[in-house]
Order: C-alpha cells, then sequence, then structure tokens
C-alpha cells in the first residue's frame, strides 16, 4: 500500500495521517515535492519540508521550511518553490525529457539472424509512435540475456526449455520476502517466466511472419508453466464495506459507492463526465481508459438514483465523482484517503480499491446473472478473464442448480 504520495492540501486527509519518523510528501513537479512530518507521539502535524533530487544520481536534498500552524500549504508551497528555484543548478531538470526508443543491444559481427533482431523487430513492431514500451523492454531484455545471441535458425524447443527450467531455479531479482510460502514463490516465478516467454514467443511469430525463417515448428513445441495465475481477490464482506464507509470522509464514501454500484476501476471512475450519464437508457457510457475501447454498463435502480443525485445542479462536463472541491480525483489521493480510512479497523485493512471491482462482480454473480452477461458490465474482451480472477462458480449454488435440472429430466 502506497502511504507516501498524499494531498497535504486536505487538512481533513493531513488529520488522518498516521504518525511515522519520516515526513509525508507530495509531488510537485519532477523531483520535487513539499514534505509535512507529524509528530509520534502527538499525532499532530509539525512541520514543512522540500525536497529536491540532485542531478546524475547525486540523491536528496531536503530543506526545513517552518512549522505547520505558522506557515498555510500555499505559504509552504512558495517557500519551496523559491528553494527549488535558487538550487536548480544542481537539480534535475524540471521537464522530463522525450523518451527515446530503446532496443536490444545486437552484436555487429554476427551476420545471421539472430533471437535478439527478432525482438528488436517485434519493439518496433508494437511502438509505431517512436517509444518503447518500460515493460515490454525489460521483459525482451532478460530474455535476450538467455537467448539473444542464438541465430534464429539454429534455435531449437530443447534451447527454450533448458532456458526455462535453469531460469526458474534461479533467485528472484528483487529482495525475497521471507513472509511468502515457498510454494507461492515457485508460482510468482513460473507467471514471470510465462510473460517472458509469451513475448518471446509473439517475436518469432512475427519472425516467421516476415519469412525470416521457414518453420516455426521448434517454438511451438514449449508449453507455458501449468498452475501459475495467481488466485483470485476474494470479495469483501458486507460487514467490512460497512466499516470502511463508515471510517471514510464524505467523498471517499461517494467514491466507494460508485464503484460498488458500477463495478468500474478508478481510471474510469475519475475520468467520467456528467454527460456519459444517459437518463433516456439509465446506463453509463463509460470512456476508453487501461487499454479498453470503453463499455456501457448496464445500471441498478439504487445504482442510477445514486449516480443522478451526484449529477444534481451540475453542468454536463463537470466530473461526475469529484472530491468536495470539485477538483477530479488523483490516484495519490485516493490511496492516502483509503489507507487512512482501511487502517482503523482490523477488519478492513489491506482493502485495495480495485477489490470493490471484485465485490462488485460476486453481488451480480450471486443475484443469478449470467457469467457472459457479468464479463459484459465489467468490460472483459476474454470469458476466462470473468471466470478466472472475477467470479469462479461457487461450487453449492452449482450443485443446486444442477440438482434443479436432473429433476425435470
Amino acid at each position: 500500500m502506497r502511504t507516501a504520495a498524499v494531498d497535504l492540501s486536505d487538512p481533513w486527509e493531513i488529520d488522518s495521517l498516521p504518525p511515522r519518523t519520516e515526513p509525508y510528501w507530495m509531488a510537485l513537479g519532477r523531483g520535487r515535492a513539499l514534505g509535512l512530518s507529524i509528530c509520534t507521539e502527538t499525532g499532530r502535524p509539525l512541520k514543512w519540508y522540500a525536497r529536491l533530487r540532485l542531478k546524475d544520481g547525486g540523491g536528496y536534498r531536503k530543506k526545513r521550511l517552518g512549522a505547520h500552524g505558522f506557515l498555510s500549504h500555499g505559504d509552504a508551497t512558495w517557500l519551496a518553490w523559491r528553494w527549488f528555484e535558487k538550487e536548480a543548478a544542481s537539480a534535475v531538470p524540471e521537464n522530463r525529457p522525450e523518451p527515446a526508443f530503446r532496443l536490444l543491444d545486437v552484436s555487429s559481427d554476427c551476420g545471421a539472424y539472430t533471437v535478439a533482431h527478432a525482438l528488436n523487430d517485434y519493439l518496433r513492431r508494437n511502438a509505431p509512435s517512436g517509444r518503447t514500451s518500460r515493460n515490454e523492454f525489460n521483459i525482451a531484455k532478460r530474455v535476450a540475456r538467455h537467448l539473444g545471441a542464438v541465430p534464429l535458425r539454429d534455435l531449437r524447443a530443447d534451447d527454450i526449455a533448458r532456458w526455462l527450467s535453469t531460469a526458474l531455479a534461479e533467485p528472484a531479482q528483487a529482495r525475497p520476502n521471507h513472509d511468502i510460502h515457498p510454494l507461492e514463490r515457485v508460482r510468482r516465478r513460473k507467471a514471470t517466466l510465462n510473460r517472458q516467454f509469451a513475448l518471446l514467443r509473439a517475436a518469432l511469430t512475427l519472425a516467421f511472419v516476415n519469412r525470416r525463417i521457414d518453420s516455426d515448428a521448434e517454438w511451438r513445441r514449449v508449453g507455458y508453466f501449468r498452475h501459475a495465475q495467481a488466485p483470485a481477490p476474494k470479495a469483501i464482506s458486507p460487514e467490512a464495506i460497512d466499516v470502511l464507509r463508515g471510517n471514510a470522509p464524505p467523498e471517499l464514501r461517494r467514491l466507494i459507492d460508485a464503484a460498488l454500484h458500477t463495478g468500474c476501476r478508478f481510471g474510469e471512475l475519475s475520468n467520467l463526465r456528467c454527460s456519459d450519464l444517459v437518463a433516456t437508457t439509465r446506463k453509463l457510457d463509460v470512456p476508453p481508459a487501461k487499454r479498453s475501447p470503453g463499455r456501457t454498463v448496464v445500471l441498478s435502480e439504487a445504482g442510477w438514483r445514486f449516480l443522478e443525485s451526484l449529477r444534481a445542479d451540475r453542468t454536463e462536463d463537470d466530473w461526475l465523482v469529484r472530491r468536495a472541491d470539485g477538483r477530479k480525483w488523483t490516484r495519490s489521493t485516493m490511496w492516502g484517503q483509503l489507507y487512512a480510512a482501511a487502517q482503523q479497523d482490523e477488519r478492513t485493512r489491506g482493502i485495495s480499491f480495485h477489490r470493490l471491482r471484485h465485490t462488485y462482480a460476486t453481488r451480480i454473480r450471486d443475484a443469478g446473472m449470467p457469467l457472459q452477461l457479468i464479463a459484459r458490465q465489467l468490460g472483459h474482451k476474454w470469458l476466462r478473464t470473468t471466470e478466472h480472477y472475477y467470479v469462479s462458480v461457487d461450487r453449492e449454488i452449482a450443485d443446486e442448480v444442477i440438482r434443479k435440472v436432473l429433476s425435470d429430466i
């Protein structure tokens, strides 16, 4: 759970911050942040701080601005920017440079078409705008570390299988979490290797389509690791939802209710306009978000009344689910308030906002909605995504339906 990214301009959020030794930071720009320390004994805000990231990997530089009661948020922000301008020569540039298109390093003395060449062609294919996805590049880099120098005509299924088995036995690159069960650690490693193998297969298939190789039979003989999918998150109990809503501020409570009535992701809810609520059909037109082309959500009677109450006395271009001061929700603000509300009770600790979407899916499944319609409501392209990650078939409900059908035969 991210706790450092908070909105220090919100007095309620400042009052809800738990005490800790390090200040809480709010980003003001690239490498520039405003901080506030909380007293570990009384829990009251103490002093404002400014933090500046130095260039060339020099770490951070901090400056104490003044006491919280003496300086307001606007005063502290003004002092922080004055200090940023004074130290601009040693800090990272305020404007982030445009990301360059990155490719894998390929040995120039090798005249054959290698696996690294195939991965580079795949990265070019998926980056028409001239940018490379950081996630795809890092995955391709890990694959190329093992197979990048192998000519494509010499690549065999045994080479890929040997790489997968060797990589499975390697320790994780991240710091190991000793609280995780060893079997769960193996499952996560298998899931990581499945993603790497999927990108390798896509690159090799593209090379086959471009006639860089005559056959694709070798890598099609290699299968993915089985039993590597992550378990579906559990739905939040009605008791925990009531506790969370009671501990949340009114603006966060409205955001939680909107998620429970629509099943939308946070990014979708924060981008909703009042015009997206269609009165004639009583549906919600969700704009495109998170690689989704957008969808239409059919609302219940209670969901329609709730969203219609949010839209009252607003313009069509106004945010539908907004904060109390009329500003748009940001992910950092939502995480700060949700963490503060969830930490107040043992039954709600660890709850993420995305679990509200799983709770919505479980509710409509228990109400008898077919799996195909649940996938349509959630905007899933593949039915297996809905079945595995959101609403697995309840065994008792399935047994009851099967007995009812068999009794009529």
